[in-house]
């Protein structure tokens, strides 16, 4: 038998009363007077809160000198109605599902209401901000951590890493689902490129993927990944110069991979908000976006923009349990006068450090040589939470749009990037010296807390 709203608020309360040295702290947690549609429990509900923010204790006694002369009826039906407080958070998930889903309903009739599809567009995106709320803040003792570790270690079920098509990037870099991921690089060095190539590795592997894009459209997407996949030379696809062999080969990938979960989404001018709705509508597990800085924002200033954009993607990849790949511009560093500067880091992400901020990780796509676009490139994990940095070598096939790991290599050319590479790591070194050593320097001669003089003076702090 189905429980009532209000008997579902009543028990809340009732569970309050009964028990409210260990219960109080749980349901104020999970529950708002907002969350009670009845107004009389919403009141009772309301000064139980001020009493519990007010470290008061919680009985039917304080709550009806709190609420009101004219509650004590009501407080002793509350405890009728609830015999026992075992149930309580049954009780509190059947109130906060109740609110929502009214929340929802009121949305609905604005949305019958509107004369303008822009206002109606506008509620059904506040709709799909509620449907992505957090049930509640969980909260973990030391104990049930290492419980939930070692149930993890004893499943035989493998980690549920994604996996990106390449096993010295999974090696690398193991990222879970609801985590946010920023790829950057160069105009044409090729991060579209290598990102539907992961976004396809990613989908035939069985996940629901979204490919947001902000300025390809879906027929130029289409023919680089087939000019990947099936090993066709995108410009025999764009001038429709195929023969037997290629268009078999194209046909091929059809009949193989027509079927997996990989959508293209012609996004330009998409807001956060947009593209969290078209997520949860279209149920993606995966989703890459090409590229931040073209995310509409309502922020004023591109800095103010990109960091508003970075905060909102962090948010839904966490709140949606969605790993999001965010593409990125770079802005590069200066070249010296021999026309080399040092490979990318995630400070040259364009417009906001934030991005660095909230990814959890960084990848940047470099070439090799900077004065050669048919140099293989490096695909440099700048920032990895959950392992080490690391640069592995891509060779990069422009004609069919393919990226291919290439072992390290050996001769003069492997050897002068070897030595580049340790010149910048012995740079950076220094400098985090150096910066060490200035700070040292401003701190010397400051009196620490014993040193302080106590001569009855009011210190100026």
């Amino acid at each position: 038998m189905a429980v009532s709203a209000y008997d579902a608020q009543a028990a809340v309360l009732g569970s309050l009363l009964i028990d409210p040295e260990h219960l109080a702290g749980e349901i104020m947690q999970r529950l708002r007077p907002d969350d009670f549609s009845d107004s009389s429990l919403r009141s009772l509900f309301t000064a139980a809160r001020e009493l519990w923010l007010d470290q008061k204790t919680i009985d039917p006694v304080t709550l009806q000198d709190r609420a009101g002369a004219a509650y004590r009826d009501l407080i002793a039906e509350v405890l009728q109605l609830t015999p026992t407080a075992a149930n309580w958070e049954s009780y509190c998930a059947i109130v906060k599902n109740n609110a929502r889903l009214a929340q929802l309903r009121g949305v609905a009739l604005q949305v019958l209401n509107c004369e303008k599809a822009d206002e109606a567009r506008d509620l059904l995106l506040d709709a799909q901000g509620l449907l992505a709320q957090r049930e509640s803040i969980r909260i973990f003792s030391y104990r049930d951590m290492l419980n939930g570790q070692l149930d993890r270690l004893q499943d035989p079920a493998p980690p549920d890493f994604l996996d990106w098509g390449f096993e010295k990037l999974n090696e690398l870099l193991t990222i879970k689902q609801g985590r946010f991921v920023v790829l950057g690089a160069e105009s044409s060095v090729g991060k579209t490129a290598l990102a539907l190539q992961l976004a396809r590795g990613v989908a035939i592997r069985g996940k629901r993927v979204g490919f947001f894009s902000l300025e390809t459209d879906h027929d130029d997407s289409i023919d680089r990944v087939s000019a990947n996949a099936a090993d066709v030379a995108l410009g025999r696809i764009k001038h429709k110069r195929l023969d037997r062999d290629m268009f078999g080969r194209i046909i091929g990938e059809f009949k193989k991979h027509g079927e997996i979960s990989l959508e293209l989404i012609e996004a330009a001018g998409c807001s956060v908000d947009e593209i969290r709705a078209i997520t949860l509508a279209r149920r993606y597990e995966v989703i890459f976006i090409d590229y931040v800085q073209l995310i509409s924002s309502r922020e004023q200033g591109s800095s103010e923009q990109v960091r508003r954009i970075s905060i909102d993607l962090h948010a839904m990849a966490t709140q949606l349990g969605v790993t999001t790949i965010g593409l990125s511009q770079v802005t590069p560093p200066e070249k010296d006068k021999k026309g080399q500067r040092r490979l990318l880091r995630k400070e040259d992400l364009r417009e906001s450090k934030q991005l660095g901020n909230d990814a959890e990780a960084v990848l940047l796509l470099d070439l090799t040589d900077l004065n050669n676009y048919g140099s293989p490139r490096v695909l440099i994990i700048d920032k990895n939470k959950d392992g080490p940095p690391g640069r592995m070598l891509l060779n990069f096939e422009p004609s069919r749009m393919r990226f291919t790991y290439q072992p390290p290599f050996e001769g003069p050319e492997a050897e002068a990037a070897r030595e580049r590479n340790e010149k910048m790591d012995r740079n950076r070194a220094e400098r985090r010296e150096k910066d060490a050593a200035k700070a040292r320097s401003a701190i010397d001669g400051q009196a620490v807390f014993e040193d302080l003089p106590d001569d009855g003076e009011v210190l100026p702090f």
